[in-house]
């Protein structure tokens, strides 16, 4: 997806488009499909969010 987005599948089935954590860019290095991924839910737009961590 463009400007480093991501499409996460959350364990309930939803799909969310999510990008990276401003302070947690610096420490997730790379990310792959079927990695583990902590994310926080937008409060505004539950289709959208943000990875906190990489797990």
């Amino acid at each position: 997806m463009p400007r480093a987005m991501y499409r996460v599948r959350l364990s309930d089935g939803r799909v969310l488009r999510v990008g990276v954590d401003a302070v947690s860019s610096g420490t997730i290095v790379k990310l792959i499909a079927g990695d583990r991924v902590m994310v926080r839910i937008a409060a505004r737009d539950p289709n959208r969010g943000q990875i906190v961590r990489k797990l």
